[in-house]
């Protein structure tokens, strides 16, 4: 899904919790960093990027674990936590 910015960070940059779409902006700690999701358009939602990166190794096998394409750690951008909400 693309959003109506051209840069997935400049979207968290924008609104605190929130794309500029009405969506709020979900965090999840695991091990090796942080998961940032949104609502997605249908029930659900969707991983946008990540935060507080120590392992993308840890990630890696955290996807793999829920199901979710390891691409992601190659495609998606890494926020600034405070970004998304995260202290």
């Amino acid at each position: 899904m693309m959003y109506s910015t051209t840069d997935p960070k400049d979207v968290a940059e924008q609104s605190f919790n929130r794309l500029p779409d009405g969506r709020d902006i979900e965090t999840e700690q695991i091990d090796g960093g942080v998961l940032v999701w949104a609502d997605a358009d249908k029930p659900g939602r969707e991983l946008i990027g990540f935060a507080a990166v120590t392992s993308y190794d840890d990630i890696r096998h955290e996807l793999v674990r829920r199901g979710l394409g390891v691409g992601a750690i190659h495609n998606k951008p890494e926020f600034d936590i405070e970004e998304v909400g995260g202290r």
